[in-house]
């Protein structure tokens, strides 16, 4: 809270940007008007005071009407996420319409032959490995639908975070903010969308506010109770990074607050390095294993394939694609014969492009970037799949409306809760009242 508390203008000001963008240069309407920017604001407003006032409504609330009312809304979810887990089945596309093939013909022992997408992206295989475990699970207990129970434990590990948010908030002493947490969950769309993708995405996103929970909770116990959520801690980071490599930065992140809080004597010298030598052999180990799983599963691997890390780094600073992702970047780099060469060409690419942009043109694109990943309410999550394997007929005549309305629903929650989180680090006073929630 103390660390909250010293940061809050640092963290108003990088709010503030986010939600210029938001409100200006949203990337899910790239031909809005000025009228449609107001008529977001406004939304947005709306949304941030009807979240100020059930703030305030639930401090006013007794203990009990507060739990029955999470209960309640948590009863909410879970009937919500298993209809569209049963009703909802994704086709898979492009990436994940690969991984899901191949781990269907593996966990089916119909191939031990590997697409050779896997040599050029081998940052999926980790997922493919995971996906033909639970498949070859499936198949022993002769399940007719697995696809549903792939959805049903997508869901319930994005429900992880819903977990961990409520788990903080008690360790603050704040549980009579709970059930607003919960009914921001039940109204967040893209947390349905992703749990219905068969994808790495959504695997990831809980990761790093579980870290959290799991690090606040295990300074409260001793013993083998911290031990065991150490435990967890680490095996939640290396299981991150594992699926995703590029969550390599929340270990990262991780490694640097365990040194700034063993500088600020908050964390003993044999606990930074017992936690950061446990990280670096679970997650040495654990790619040990994966790689060794791959290996029997007939992967083989090929370095003059495979693309280099810095081909990733020249893509982000191609200044026509605002750094996503770009095929024409990626083919040219794999026309490369061998591995020093695309190395050598990605190099002198992330060179020419640094310095054809200049310092100017470095700070714009950086902006177009910082755009493209936070402007938009939705995070990309309508962009996840257009096709189904199952889906209701209601949805699939009107899914471009529906997807339309989501959308704009979706903005103007978040620009409703980067006004709430604005208002909460500049006064918080204003907007949780007297006994608020930085008393």
């Amino acid at each position: 809270m103390k660390l909250i508390r010293g940061l809050h203008w640092f963290q108003a000001l990088i709010l503030g940007g986010i939600l210029l963008l938001a409100v200006i240069a949203p990337v899910t309407f790239p031909t809005i008007t000025m009228g449609q920017r107001a008529g977001l604001l406004v939304g947005g407003l709306a949304v941030a005071g009807v979240l100020i006032c059930a703030v305030r409504w639930c401090l006013r609330q007794s203990p009990q009407t507060q739990r029955r009312l999470l209960i309640g809304l948590l009863i909410i979810i879970g009937v919500l996420q298993l209809s569209l887990a049963v009703f909802f089945i994704d086709a898979g596309e492009a990436d994940s319409f690969i991984v899901k093939n191949q781990a269907v013909a593996l966990a089916g022992h119909l191939t031990t032959h590997w697409n050779s997408y896997f040599q050029v992206y081998s940052n999926n295989n980790n997922l493919v490995l995971l996906e033909t475990a639970i498949l070859t699970v499936c198949n022993w207990v002769h399940l007719s639908s697995p696809w549903v129970l792939l959805n049903i434990l997508r869901f319930l590990w994005l429900d992880t975070a819903l977990w961990a948010g409520l788990s903080i908030l008690k360790t603050w002493h704040r549980t009579a903010l709970r059930p607003l947490l919960a009914g921001m969950w039940l109204l967040t769309i893209p947390l349905y969308c992703f749990g219905l993708f068969m994808y790495s995405d959504p695997l990831v996103v809980p990761v790093p506010i579980v870290s959290l929970a799991l690090w606040q909770l295990s300074r409260q116990r001793t013993g083998w109770q911290r031990y065991g959520l150490d435990a967890l801690l680490v095996g939640e980071l290396s299981f991150g990074v594992l699926i995703k490599p590029n969550m390599i930065v929340i270990m990262i992140a991780f490694f640097g607050l365990l040194g700034y809080g063993w500088l600020k004597q908050k964390v003993t010298l044999k606990t930074m390095l017992i936690l950061g030598l446990a990280c670096v052999l679970a997650l040495g180990g654990g790619t040990l294993v994966t790689r060794t799983a791959a290996k029997q599963a007939g992967y083989q691997s090929d370095p003059n394939v495979a693309l280099p890390f810095t081909s990733w780094i020249a893509m982000s600073w191609n200044p026509a694609t605002n750094g996503e992702y770009n095929f024409q970047d990626a083919y040219q780099e794999r026309l490369m014969p061998t591995k020093q060469q695309k190395a050598h060409r990605a190099k002198q690419l992330i060179q020419k492009r640094v310095s054809r942009l200049g310092a100017t043109g470095v700070v714009k694109h950086l902006v177009k970037k910082s755009d493209a990943f936070l402007s938009t309410g939705t995070f990309g999550s309508f962009l996840l799949t257009n096709q189904w394997q199952k889906a209701p007929h209601w949805f699939l005549v009107s899914r471009d409306a529906i997807n339309a309305r989501l959308t704009v629903a979706s903005q103007v929650f978040y620009i409703g809760l980067l006004i709430v989180a604005l208002f909460f680090f500049l006064r918080p006073q204003r907007v949780f009242g007297k006994t608020g929630f930085c008393r």
